[in-house]
């Protein structure tokens, strides 16, 4: 609704509240909410703009004032189907003879109520929406650390048992996430701002009902995106399931969430959480192989030959460093050897709240192989022990550079 009206012959009522003392022309409307949702009230900018106040209430003296600062360029209000607004606009002084603002009512979203909760029906599942209009049901729990003010619903009803993570997709920091099983809260994150990372929401039983609630922060703005993912265990948790790759150059994008540690199964290094993911090799030259792993935090690689999980032999030296790509590993591999890699990650904290262990997530796998040749000294030249050598490297496309930072020595 576009409100323009002249204002040069109103006045103020006796008993009217006066701003800063000075005289007004102010004019009045009422407004009844259709439904739940948001209404926003914009006045534009400028020294002349006017001001919009809203309030509820049947009388004058009796008006309760909703907007806690006049002369807000933009005002957004939750309301609830029935409400009855009452509306100030005024401009101080004289100034331009006009009252100009729009009004403009938006709903909240399908799932803004317990009642009205997506259904999950399968796994994975892609959580998807926009926090704009969500508004908080009366008598909401507090999901977090601070009253609820705008969220949205989702219901899962397991079919079966086993286990859950929750994956973050986007890159937007502003809201929170609140996970129930039936009515215990098992996980909230108020701080989840790094896209690909996830957690463990634990196991899971036939027939007990979820529910996840993300909800605005205290201070999020407006327009607040989100995107999250349901996830199951990795698929190449075990040995006997792991990711086969062939060739001189191999991709995979995976995750490690809810991944474990099979009974026998080696180190992948001391350090390790024990949430292993496995792939598997068939080495088609002899060379310098180079893995390379991105997006997880304190990634750690192992590569190993044997036929099963309890006889898995160390496959020599992997060294191991990171850069701004993620972790680079490099191992020396015998042309016709079936090598198993692994993926591990660093032990963390749990997040607050949480069941499970701390940060894991998606992550980019891609494995390469390169042959090296003396390049210096140059032939028919007698080495000595301490002797320095250049090398070179034919490497596959997205693995240059797998030898900077490394020296060789006789």
């Amino acid at each position: 609704i576009e409100i323009r009206a002249p204002s040069a012959a109103a006045t103020s009522q006796p008993g009217e509240p006066v701003p800063n003392g000075a005289g007004i022309r102010s004019l009045w409307w009422t407004w009844t909410a259709p439904a739940d949702g948001w209404v926003t009230l914009e006045t534009g900018s400028g020294a002349t703009r006017t001001t919009v106040e809203a309030y509820t209430g049947d009388s004058l003296q009796g008006l309760v004032r909703l907007n806690p600062a006049a002369g807000a360029g933009l005002l957004r209000l939750p309301v609830t189907q029935g409400t009855r607004l009452v509306l100030r606009a005024f401009r101080e002084g004289l100034g331009e003879p006009w009252i100009t603002f729009d009004l403009q009512f938006e709903r909240p979203p399908a799932n803004d109520r317990r009642a009205d909760a997506i259904v999950i029906d399968r796994i994975p599942f892609r959580l998807e929406g926009n926090l704009r209009n969500a508004t908080a049901e009366a008598g909401e729990p507090i999901h977090g650390t601070h009253p609820p003010t705008r969220t949205v619903w989702y219901r899962w009803t397991p079919s079966e048992s086993g286990k859950v993570a929750l994956e973050k997709l986007d890159e937007s920091g502003g809201y929170e996430v609140a996970v129930y099983r039936d009515t215990t809260r098992v996980f909230w994150e108020g701080q989840w701002v790094f896209p690909g990372m996830g957690v463990d929401l634990g196991e899971f039983d036939a027939g007990t009902p979820w529910w996840i609630v993300v909800q605005s922060g205290p201070n999020g703005p407006g327009d607040l995106p989100f995107s999250l993912n349901l996830l199951s265990p990795p698929t190449n948790d075990a040995l006997d399931s792991a990711v086969e790759l062939s060739g001189r150059e191999a991709h995979h994008q995976g995750h490690n969430l809810l991944a474990t540690r099979e009974p026998g199964e080696p180190d992948i290094d001391p350090m390790g959480s024990g949430q292993t993911v496995w792939y598997v090799w068939t080495a088609p030259e002899t060379g310098l192989a180079t893995v390379r792993v991105k997006g997880l935090a304190y990634p750690q690689v192992a590569a190993f030959t044997g036929n099963a999980v309890s006889e898995l032999t160390p496959a020599g030296q992997v060294w191991s460093s990171l850069d701004g790509e993620g972790l680079r590993s490099v191992f020396s591999a015998v042309g016709g050897t079936r090598y198993w890699i692994g993926i591990d990650v660093g032990k963390q904290p749990p997040l607050p709240g949480s069941p499970g262990p701390g940060r894991r997530g998606r992550f980019e796998f891609a494995l390469g192989i390169s042959q090296l040749r003396l390049v210096a000294p140059t032939e028919n030249v007698v080495l000595k022990e301490g002797s320095d050598l250049g090398v070179e490297a034919a490497l596959p496309a997205g693995q240059e550079g797998a030898l900077s930072g490394w020296q060789f020595r006789l």
